[in-house]
C-alpha cells in the first residue's frame, strides 16, 4: 500500500483504528526513548575526557540534561537550523572513522583472519555465549530505522524500485559505516572482548596520539548531539499529530508556534522526557527501546498476514508485494516476531526493572487511549444532543414562523371583512 503513513497503514487496514490508534502511542513512546539514548551517549563519551571526575552523580544528571536542553532549544527555532546544524556535524562525524579505517589499512594492521578469530583468552562457553543476547540488543537498535523510508513513499517516482533500492542504500551505508570502525578497530585492538565506552578514543591515542583520542571524543559527542537533533523534530512531530482530533483530541500538543512553525509544546514534553531519561544507563534505555519496538514489529508482521488472508487485503494495491505464495509470507515474518519476543523476555528477565517500566508504560498508554476514547464519545454524544436542540428549535421556529404567517392572513381577511 503506497502511503505516507508507513507501516500504520498496514496495521490500521488490518486490525482497525483502536489497535492502530494504541500502536501509534506505543510507536512514539519508542521512538523519544530511541531519541533520549542520544544525550546518554552525549554524557558516555563526554566522561572519557576524565573518568574518575566525571562519572560521579551530578555530572551524569547535568551533562545529558543541558545536552537535552541545548537541542530543545535548537527545536525551537525551526527545521531550517535543524538541517544545516546536522548537515555540519556529518562530517565532524564521519572524518575520524575514516582516519582510524585508512590508517589501520595503510599500516598494514588490517587483516581479514582476524575478525573470525576469538579474542585471545576467550573460549566458546555458555558465557560468551550469553552476549549474544546484549549483541542483538545492540543491533536491533542500531538498525532500526532503517524502514522510515517508508513514510515518504507517496514522493517517490516509481516507488516499486525506488522503494527496494531506498531500503538496500540505507541498509548498506550502515553497514559499510560499522564496518569501517569495527574493522579498523580491530586492526588497533584485537582483544575486541573487552571493549567498553571509550575504548575507540583510547585506540586512537594508541594510533596517532593524543589528538585523536581528542578528536574521536569530540567527533562521538558531536555525532550524539546530531543524531539527537535530528531525531528530536520528527518525535515532536509524531506527538503533534497524535494531538490531532483523530486522535487524542489535545489542541495544545498542535499548537505550532506563529513565527517559527515549529510544534513547540511537543517539542518541550519530548524534551522534559529525554533530559529525565538521558540520565538512566545507556544499555537499560536500549532494551528499553527494543521492548516497544519490538511490540511494533510484530503487530506489523501480523498486519502484513492478516492483510494476505483477509478479503480486504486481496483487494489493496499492493506494489511492494513480497511473495506471491500466502505461505512464503508466513515464514518470511516468523522470524522477526521470534527474535522480537525473545528479545523482549531477555531483557525483562536480564533486569526485572525494566518489566516493571515497561508494564507501566504499557498500563500508562492504554489508559491514555480509553480515556481518550471515552472523552470523544462524550463529545460526539454532547454535540449529537446539541444538534438535536438546534432541530428542536428550528422546529419550534418554523412553527412561530408559520404562526405569525396564519395570524398575519386572519387580520387581513378581518380587515378585508
Amino acid at each position: 500500500m503506497p502511503s505516507n503513513e508507513g507501516a500504520f497503514v498496514w496495521i490500521h487496514t488490518a486490525f482497525g483504528k483502536r489497535v492502530s490508534f494504541i500502536t501509534s502511542i506505543i510507536y512514539w513512546f519508542s521512538y523519544s526513548v530511541d531519541t533520549a539514548l542520544y544525550p546518554a551517549l552525549f554524557y558516555a563519551y563526554f566522561k572519557t575526557f576524565d573518568e574518575e571526575l566525571f562519572s560521579t552523580t551530578p555530572f551524569q544528571i547535568s551533562i545529558p540534561l543541558c545536552a537535552t536542553v541545548i537541542i530543545t532549544v535548537l527545536n525551537f527555532l525551526g527545521i531550517e537550523i535543524i538541517g544545516t546544524l546536522s548537515i555540519f556535524l556529518l562530517g565532524i562525524q564521519l572524518t575520524p572513522v575514516f582516519i582510524i579505517f585508512f590508517w589501520s589499512l595503510s599500516t598494514g594492521r588490517v587483516s581479514p583472519s582476524d575478525w573470525i578469530k576469538l579474542p585471545p583468552g576467550d573460549q566458546l562457553s555458555f558465557d560468551n555465549f550469553k552476549r549474544i543476547a546484549l549483541c542483538m540488543q545492540v543491533m536491533i537498535w542500531s538498525y532500526s530505522g532503517y524502514d522510515s523510508v517508508g513514510c515518504i513513499v507517496e514522493q517517490l517516482s516509481n516507488s516499486k524500485k525506488n522503494l527496494r533500492r531506498c531500503l538496500i542504500g540505507a541498509c548498506s551505508l550502515a553497514t559499510f559505516t560499522y564496518f569501517t570502525v569495527i574493522v579498523g578497530s580491530i586492526g588497533i585492538d584485537k582483544e575486541y572482548g573487552k571493549w567498553e565506552e571509550g575504548s575507540l578514543a583510547k585506540m586512537g591515542e594508541q594510533l596517532a596520539g593524543p589528538w585523536l583520542k581528542y578528536f574521536i571524543i569530540v567527533s562521538a559527542m558531536t555525532a550524539s548531539l546530531g543524531t539527537f537533533n535530528a531525531l528530536m523534530f520528527p518525535t515532536s512531530q509524531q506527538l503533534k499529530a497524535l494531538g490531532g482530533p483523530d486522535y487524542l483530541d489535545i489542541p495544545l500538543l498542535t499548537y505550532t508556534h506563529p513565527r517559527f512553525n515549529t510544534p513547540w509544546v511537543a517539542i518541550g514534553i519530548n524534551g522534559v522526557i529525554c533530559g529525565l531519561a538521558g540520565a538512566l544507563p545507556f544499555i537499560f534505555l536500549i532494551q528499553l527501546n527494543n521492548i516497544f519496538y519490538g511490540i511494533l514489529i510484530i503487530f506489523i508482521c501480523l498486519s502484513a498476514v492478516r492483510l494476505r488472508y483477509s478479503e480486504i487485503g486481496k483487494q489493496l494495491e499492493r506494489p511492494f508485494k513480497v511473495a506471491e505464495a500466502n505461505g512464503m509470507v508466513v515464514l518470511i515474518v516468523i522470524w522477526p516476531i521470534l527474535i522480537c519476543i525473545y528479545l523482549i523476555i531477555d531483557s525483562i528477565v536480564s533486569d526485572w526493572r525494566l518489566g516493571v517500566v515497561a508494564v507501566a508504560v504499557l498500563v500508562l498508554l492504554v489508559g491514555v487511549f480509553f480515556g481518550c476514547s471515552i472523552r470523544r464519545k462524550n463529545k460526539e454524544k454532547a454535540e449529537e444532543d446539541e444538534e438535536l436542540v438546534d432541530e428542536e428549535m428550528d422546529d419550534v421556529t418554523k412553527a412561530e414562523i408559520s404562526s405569525n404567517a396564519l395570524l398575519k392572513k386572519l387580520r387581513s381577511f378581518d380587515d378585508d371583512l
